[in-house]
């Protein structure tokens, strides 16, 4: 500590006749900083201060010497409270009247500012904030004041670059980019970090193509290579026509800690304190494989192209700090806000909008003669239904939160609004409207607990497809079974992908998750159909199957062909096996017998057969195929198929087999653990409409097993 103090001592002594621009006093400036940065005893540094004021008594107009006051007194308030950032000011002042051609004096005064801005400490701060008269604009201002006074002083440029990406409000990024752009012909372009903070500026307020140039001459000037993939790879998720993925994973497997601690930060809007206790035991390579685990897992679940979430991510976070960042006022929560999080970068609207991208409603509610300042509505459509987010803005214009129902808004005379978001609100009596209200607000606390626990990013198309899809099981075995997926598009709302009109690309993609939320099967099959004679068929029929195991697994399927899709509600099924205890019987399969949507059962001559469309026509068959689990080799069991109409008696018309009977039963001999049966009913005596299936079986030890399944018959 005594040799800190003495070389501080002995910088104080340097000559006073060097030019005050010259590299050696810049040099002994940066020293003194250095040296008093690794002092914090207050009271060696309030000794050394009083030596130094009495110095200055003496030599007034020393520009020189109230810099070096100047700095000190910086320390003293990074270590001992925000009164000092005012003494460094005065001395920063004074130094630029003396000589306001000197940046380290208008740079001082921007740090004693910013010091002041993080330590706000009376009621007028939020005041002058809103008068561009607060500490953060008047150090964005002293700092461009010391680049234009030297186009290439790094410690101002640096520092500009830090605020202007920290300020919240009043941002002025253009003074920022002027100060980088005239820094490119000077010294300052030979020193990488310069072109490190002009990307990152040049990427938020400037242009991302620059911001890539920037990136690279910083790659070239020897800056750190896994810095250099990251921010390349942020600007690359930002251009439609480049992909930053490679730039992405090749940065995290670095080992430098700023880079992995950006890493941290872009992760962390989305990620509970698990996922990042994870990231933070990964290191190198396995940090790289977590984050690649990670973001494929969000494609799947979300049923996305590989690497479109990862994109995603970052485009929403650029659009995040642009357009909701959080104000620099401390929070106080008020009675009705639910969701109380202080430690994020964004207003409410952007902690929704990075979890779950722009909303498919957006309404904004101005109020001219309310408290508030602003109020707004966002909905979240998906094929599972909606959820609504209510923001409103009372003690802030910059600080919207999380508001369980719109009756939180002022929304009085507002029937536009609630038509959009609860209409059943605008016509209910008084009676049934306090139903509906506590029914909303319930639903809104639920909301605002998922919505900012979790994240999606729903597939969207220009088009809607009005398919049909189904979802089975055949082809059990001893470890698990094979999920099945059929579907059937209209070929009138397909679009070819070929000038000829012929051409027609069919995507079906699919992910099962077990009751744990992990993936346990995904399928992503794309296959060109060929219609010659488009007017001739009415409907595509496709198949794709994949392995699964065994128990409860949800189902989501998503149907593309180029711009338009569709995605089902999620679906559950329960998966059986041949290590399944007891005896169990599948789902019935009902098809047609149609090669296209067949499935060839391994070492198996049979095959099963789907229809999608679960529509027969009257004078062709119904192929029934099902799995029996859990039986004894040779175990005597019978089975009867039974076709009504639902809600009315059996019907009196005859199945297969000859004879006019209202039902077909018959006997067989158990396989083993799994025993597969096919069945072909013929429905040539059927009138149109709509049937019940069901299927019956009875064994010894009193087994009783029972399936039902609708179909329609047409002409």
């Amino acid at each position: 500590m005594r040799r800190l103090l003495g070389v501080a001592l002995c910088l104080l002594a340097l000559p006073s006749f060097l030019p005050a621009q010259s590299s050696d006093d810049r040099h002994a400036l940066e020293q003194l900083r250095d040296s008093l940065a690794a002092i914090s005893d207050t009271v060696d540094l309030i000794r050394l201060e009083m030596e130094w004021i009495d110095v200055a008594r003496v030599d007034r107009d020393n520009a020189l010497l109230h810099l070096r006051l100047g700095f000190l007194a910086l320390r003293l308030g990074e270590v001992g409270g925000k009164d000092h950032y005012d003494d460094a000011g005065s001395e920063f002042e004074w130094a630029a009247e003396l000589e306001p051609e000197w940046p380290y004096a208008w740079y001082g005064l921007g740090l004693a500012e910013w010091g002041l801005a993080r330590n706000p400490g009376n009621i007028l701060f939020g005041v002058s904030a809103w008068l561009n008269k607060d500490q953060r604009t008047v150090a964005v201002g002293d700092f461009s004041r010391a680049a234009s006074a030297d186009p290439g002083f790094m410690p101002a440029l640096e520092a500009l670059s830090e605020t202007t990406e920290e300020q919240e409000i009043n941002r002025r990024p253009q003074l920022a980019l002027a100060a980088f752009r005239r820094g490119l012909d000077t010294e300052a372009a030979a020193d990488p970090l310069f072109h490190l903070y002009r990307g990152r500026l040049e990427r938020s307020f400037g242009s991302v193509e620059r911001s890539l140039d920037a990136f690279d001459a910083y790659r070239k000037l020897g800056g750190e290579v896994f810095m250099a993939d990251l921010e390349t790879a942020r600007s690359q998720f930002l251009v439609d026509s480049l992909d930053g993925t490679e730039a992405y994973y090749a940065g995290a497997a670095g080992t430098d800690s700023l880079t992995i601690a950006g890493y941290r930060a872009d992760l962390s809007p989305i990620a509970d304190d698990s996922v990042l206790q994870a990231f933070d035991r990964a290191g190198g390579a396995a940090r790289a494989t977590f984050l690649r685990a990670f973001w494929t897992t969000r494609d799947d679940e979300a049923l996305q192209a590989r690497g479109a979430r990862l994109r995603e991510h970052y485009a929403r976070l650029a659009v995040a700090r642009r357009s909701f960042p959080r104000s620099p006022f401390t929070r106080r929560y008020l009675f009705g806000e639910y969701y109380r999080d202080n430690h994020t970068d964004f207003d409410d609207r952007g902690v929704i909008y990075v979890r779950h991208g722009e909303p498919s409603l957006r309404r904004k509610l101005v109020a001219p003669l309310s408290e508030a300042y602003g109020a707004e509505g966002w909905r979240y459509q998906s094929a599972d239904g909606h959820r609504d987010f209510y923001f409103l803005a009372t003690e802030d214009p910059q600080d919207y939160r999380l508001r369980a129902t719109p009756l939180d808004l002022p929304i009085a005379n507002r029937t536009d609004f609630l038509e959009d978001f609860e209409p059943r609100l605008i016509t209910a009596g008084s009676a049934t409207r306090a139903r509906y209200a506590q029914e909303v607000f319930v639903q809104g606390k639920e909301n605002i607990a998922v919505g900012t626990t979790t994240d999606t990013y729903e597939l969207r198309f220009d088009r809607s497809l009005e398919s049909i899809a189904q979802v089975m099981t055949a082809g059990g075995s001893q470890d698990g079974n094979v999920l099945h997926v059929a579907v059937a598009v209209p070929v009138d709302q397909l679009e070819a992908t070929d000038s000829g009109g012929v051409s027609y690309s069919l995507t079906i993609r699919a992910v099962a998750r077990d009751a744990g939320g992990r993936i346990v099967a995904r399928i992503d099959s794309t296959r060109v159909w060929r219609l010659e004679q488009r007017d001739s068929v009415t409907h595509v029929l496709e198949r794709v199957s994949v392995q699964v195991p065994p128990g409860w697994l949800e189902i989501r399927v998503a149907v593309i062909n180029g711009d338009g899709g569709g995605v089902f509600p999620r679906d559950t099924i329960e998966v059986l096996s041949g290590g399944t205890a007891g005896a169990r019987m599948s789902v019935p399969v009902l098809g047609r017998r149609t090669p296209r949507i067949a499935w060839p059962i391994p070492a198996s001559p049979d095959s099963v057969f789907f229809n999608p469309l679960e529509t027969f026509p009257r004078d062709g068959d119904l192929e029934v195929y099902y799995e029996l689990y859990g039986l004894t080799v040779g175990v005597d069991y019978q089975t009867k198929i039974e076709v009504s109409r639902p809600g009315g008696g059996f019907l009196s018309k005859v199945f297969g087999g000859g004879g006019k009977k209202i039902s077909l039963s018959f006997q067989q001999l158990a396989d083993g653990p799994v025993t597969r049966v096919s069945r072909t009913l013929g429905l040539q005596e059927l009138d149109p409409g709509t049937y019940r299936l069901v299927l019956s079986l009875t064994g010894p030890g009193g087994i009783e097993l029972q399936h039902e399944r609708l179909f329609e018959v047409v002409e």
